[in-house]
C-alpha cells in the first residue's frame, strides 16, 4: 500500500493560472514579479507578442503587478463630456510604465528618449510631470487587451500629434522638415537648437500651403540655439511668451473643451549652474501655476546626464537629451521615436494623444497642366488682346493694371487644361528614388536602434546622409527646371514674357 493516496481527493495543479485556476502547461508566461503563472488566453497576449517575449530578455509583470498605485497621482482630469468621457480619458491600468509623483516641480532627473541608451525610470523621482516612455515600455511591461491592434492613425485621425525636434541648425534642412511634415503630419512641432536670427523668415523655413503658425525665440547674442513651436493654424495658438533668462517658448491652444498649454525648451550643455537650473525650475513652476486647470505639454533638448537608478549614480559619459513631459499623461496613446532630421545626432520624438480637435476638411487646389497646352494658341489669343489694350484709354494706372490682369488670367483658364489635386499635400520633385530612399533609411534605423551594433548604426548613418544630398539636388533641379530660360525645353514661361512689346509700352 506504499505509495498509494489514503485520502486522494481533487488534484491541485502545481502551477495554477492566476485567473481561470486550471494547470498552466503550454502557452503560458510568469510574472517576473511575483511568479504567478497565467495563460496565454486569459490575459489577452497576442501570438506575437508572447513569442518576442519568449526570445527576449525583457521583463514582464501580471495585470496585478503592473497595476498603477492610482492614490498617488494629484493632477486634476480636464472636465469632458459625459457622453464621450470613456473616448477620450486612456485608462490608467493600461499603462503602468507611466509615473507619478507628489512634489513640487524640480528639474527632470528621468530620461525615456537617449541618444546612446535608455535608462530605467524611478518611481520616486521628485517631479510634478511624468516622462513620456517609448511605446516598448508598454508592451514589455503589461499585457495587451484582447483582440488588441497596432496603433493606426488612420483610426485616430483626430487626435493631437506632436513632434519634439532638434534640428541642429534648421537654416538648410526647410526641405527636409517639410518632407518629415508630409510624411508624419503633425499638428505640433516643438523645435529646439534652430540657429536662426532675425535674418531669416519663417516662411523661408516652411512653405505657407503647410497652414503652420511659426512662432520662434532666437539667440540674441549668436546664431546657436534658439526655440520654436509651430502649430496648425486652426489650433489657434495664442498667448505666446518668450522666456527672457532660459531658452524656452510656450503658448496656448484650444481643443474642443480643453486648452493646451505648450513650451519649447532647451539646456545649452554648458550651462549647468545653479543660477541656470533655478531659473529653469521657476519657469516650469510659472507655467504650471499660472495655467493650472490646462494640460501641460513641455518639450525640448534637456542635456541631462543618464541616471542609473539601481546604483543612484549618475554617468556623465551618456546623456539623456530629448524628453517630452507632461502634467496628464492618461491621455497619451503613443510615444516613439522616429529618425533624425538631416545629419542630426538626436532622433525625432513623436507623441500621438487622445486630445480631439476640430480639423478643417482639406481643400483641393487647381494646377494647371501647362505640357498639354498649346502654346499657338495662347499666342493668338494675347495678340488680339494686345490690340484691344493698345486702343484702350485708362484713367488710372491701377485700372489699367486691373483690366490686363483680368483678361490675361482669363485666356490662361481659357487655353489651359487643369485638374484637381488631392487634399494630401506633396512636392512635386519629390520622385521614386527619394521615396525609395527613404523607406531604407527608416527601416535601417529601426534595425541600428534594435541591435545597437556599430555596423548597423554606420549604415542608417550612410543612408542618411545619402537622402539628405538626393533631396537638396532633386529640389535643385526643379528649381533650375522651372526658370529655365529656354522656351523649348519649358512651355511653362511667364506670359509677360511672351506679351509683344507694344504691350509692355502702355506701362
Amino acid at each position: 500500500m506504499s505509495g498509494i493516496e489514503q485520502n486522494p481527493g481533487p488534484r491541485h495543479p502545481k502551477f495554477p493560472c492566476g485567473i481561470c485556476k486550471k494547470a498552466c502547461k503550454l502557452q503560458s508566461i510568469a510574472c517576473d514579479e511575483c511568479d504567478q503563472w497565467l495563460h496565454k488566453i486569459c490575459i489577452g497576449m497576442s501570438t506575437t507578442e508572447f513569442s518576442r517575449l519568449g526570445n527576449s530578455s525583457d521583463t514582464w509583470k501580471c495585470p496585478n503587478c503592473a497595476a498603477p498605485n492610482n492614490s498617488s497621482i494629484i493632477y486634476s482630469t480636464p472636465e469632458l463630456d459625459e457622453n464621450n468621457t470613456n473616448e477620450q480619458i486612456i485608462n490608467q491600468s493600461e499603462h503602468p510604465s507611466l509615473i507619478h509623483s507628489e512634489s513640487d516641480i524640480s528639474f527632470p532627473s528621468t530620461s525615456s528618449i537617449t541618444n546612446e541608451t535608455r535608462s530605467s525610470v524611478n518611481t520616486e523621482h521628485d517631479s510634478t510631470f511624468d516622462i513620456l516612455p517609448e511605446s516598448n515600455g508598454i508592451t514589455t511591461s503589461s499585457p495587451i487587451k484582447p483582440k488588441s491592434k497596432t496603433f493606426n492613425r488612420a483610426n485616430n485621425t483626430k487626435g493631437l500629434r506632436i513632434l519634439n525636434i532638434n534640428f541642429q541648425s534648421l537654416r538648410k534642412k526647410g526641405k527636409l522638415l517639410e518632407l518629415i511634415i508630409i510624411d508624419t503630419d503633425p499638428d505640433i512641432i516643438l523645435g529646439t537648437e534652430t540657429w536662426l536670427d532675425d535674418t531669416i523668415s519663417s516662411s523661408e523655413i516652411l512653405s505657407n500651403d503647410l497652414d503652420y503658425n511659426i512662432q520662434r525665440r532666437d539667440r540674441p547674442t549668436d546664431r546657436h540655439g534658439g526655440v520654436l513651436i509651430a502649430a496648425k493654424k486652426h489650433l489657434q495658438l495664442h498667448n505666446v511668451y518668450k522666456s527672457k533668462n532660459i531658452e524656452m517658448i510656450s503658448g496656448v491652444i484650444t481643443t474642443n473643451s480643453k486648452k493646451i498649454t505648450l513650451a519649447s525648451y532647451y539646456r545649452p550643455p554648458n550651462r549647468t549652474d545653479n543660477e541656470y537650473l533655478e531659473y529653469t525650475q521657476d519657469e516650469f513652476n510659472r507655467l504650471k501655476n499660472s495655467t493650472k486647470k490646462n494640460i501641460l505639454i513641455i518639450g525640448g533638448d534637456f542635456n541631462i546626464p543618464d541616471i542609473n537608478w539601481e546604483q543612484l549614480a549618475i554617468n556623465e559619459k551618456k546623456k539623456t537629451l530629448d524628453l517630452i513631459l507632461t502634467s496628464h499623461p492618461s491621455f497619451k496613446q503613443r510615444c516613439k521615436p522616429i529618425p533624425a532630421i538631416g545629419n542630426s545626432d538626436h532622433d525625432i520624438v513623436l507623441l500621438d494623444t487622445s486630445i480631439k480637435a476640430q480639423k478643417p476638411k482639406p481643400v483641393k487646389r487647381k494646377i494647371q497642366l501647362w505640357k498639354r497646352t498649346n502654346i499657338d494658341e495662347i499666342q493668338n489669343e494675347v495678340r488680339l488682346f494686345a490690340e484691344t489694350f493698345n486702343q484702350k484709354t485708362f484713367s488710372n494706372i491701377e485700372n489699367m493694371w486691373k483690366y490686363f490682369k483680368e483678361n490675361i488670367m482669363k485666356i490662361i483658364d481659357q487655353k489651359v487644361p487643369t485638374k484637381m489635386t488631392t487634399t494630401k499635400f506633396t512636392h512635386p520633385w519629390i520622385n521614386t528614388n527619394i521615396k525609395r530612399l527613404i523607406r531604407r533609411k527608416n527601416k535601417a534605423h529601426k534595425k541600428s536602434r534594435k541591435t545597437k551594433k556599430k555596423r548597423d548604426r554606420d549604415r542608417y548613418k550612410y543612408l542618411q546622409q545619402q537622402t539628405q544630398m538626393e533631396i537638396r539636388k532633386a529640389h535643385k533641379e526643379y528649381m533650375n527646371d522651372i526658370i529655365s530660360l529656354s522656351y523649348t525645353e519649358k512651355p511653362k514661361k511667364s506670359l509677360m514674357e511672351q506679351t509683344y512689346p507694344e504691350c509692355n509700352s502702355k506701362g
